[in-house]
């Protein structure tokens, strides 16, 4: 068992701490202090004994009075401050820093005969539900549009040639007339009446200009009658009679002397065409119709 450290014997010095763990004795009476104590009596004939001298930069303790006799002790000496150490002169190496050499250029011969590296194969992009539906959807655009503009242009060029219905017919001038039984030559391939009155011609659409029914020759009354609703035109084409809101149509003619030039045209109302003396042909185009003139 650990025994309790206790003070030694006389006074602890002014200021001074007890060390941890001490405890003080119970009851002791405190240190005396040095300076409160009375005197010494000095007997006669004996010699006072002198007091011993502090040490050198000892203070005496507060509030202590020199003896009578005592000399002042002298200050001491400041210490010299202590002087530095000569520094070494420390000798720096050099540092070698290595440079990189610069990486030698490829020879070109080598890098064209050194052999191509094959690129991985990238796999296929799958399509989705909705690329699948936007790519129909474009391909049948394209083939609508495609057969409609096909169509628009089969159904702007040409489709009669020389000779059909639309096309264009090559007439004698000895065709415009009357037969040997008196009614008005007639092309029944082109479907239009060849008439001629004194040293006029005209090229007369067989079709009437009421609901489109074919109309035939009058011998009795010398003119055009439909036998659908009575319409009744004159030999020149002219309307007479019946529900037909205009004239007969007509289709546009040209005609050429010998040489084949151009000597006489219909004019745009599709009126009957004064022949000239020299004519030798007639042109007749079924397929520039001439609509005829309003009665009303």
């Amino acid at each position: 068992m650990s025994e309790t450290p206790t003070s030694p014997r006389g006074a602890a010095p002014p200021g001074a701490k007890a060390p941890p763990g001490f405890k003080a004795p119970t009851g002791a009476a405190p240190a005396p202090n040095p300076i409160d104590a009375p005197a010494p009596q000095i007997e006669p004939g004996v010699d006072a004994p002198k007091a011993a001298a502090a040490p050198p930069g000892a203070k005496p303790p507060p509030g202590a009075k020199a003896p009578p006799g005592a000399t002042a002790p002298k200050p001491a000496a400041p210490k010299p401050a202590p002087v530095a150490a000569p520094v070494a002169a420390v000798a720096v190496a050099p540092v070698a820093i290595a440079v990189k050499p610069a990486a030698p250029k490829p020879d070109p011969a080598k890098v064209a005969a050194a052999p191509a590296v094959a690129a991985a194969p990238v796999a296929p992009k799958s399509v989705s539900r909705r690329e699948f539906l936007n790519y129909v959807w474009g391909a049948s655009m394209a083939l609508f549009l495609a057969q409609f503009g096909g169509i628009s242009f089969l159904f702007a060029m040409p489709r009669f040639r020389e000779g059909e219905v639309g096309g264009r017919f090559s007439q004698s001038v000895a065709d415009f007339g009357y037969d040997a039984n008196g009614l008005p030559n007639a092309n029944n391939v082109g479907k239009f009446w060849m008439v001629k009155v004194d040293d006029t011609i005209n090229a007369i659409y067989k079709v009437c200009t009421h609901l489109g029914c074919l109309y035939g020759w009058n011998s009795t009354g010398k003119i055009f009658a439909c036998p659908c609703h009575g319409s009744q035109f004159a030999v020149d084409g002219k309307w007479i009679a019946g529900p037909a809101p205009r004239n007969l149509d007509a289709f546009k003619m040209q005609v050429l002397d010998a040489s084949g030039n151009v000597i006489a045209t219909s004019n745009e109302a599709g009126e009957m065409l004064k022949l000239p003396a020299n004519a030798d042909r007639i042109i007749v185009d079924t397929g520039a119709k001439i609509s005829g003139k309003a009665h009303f």
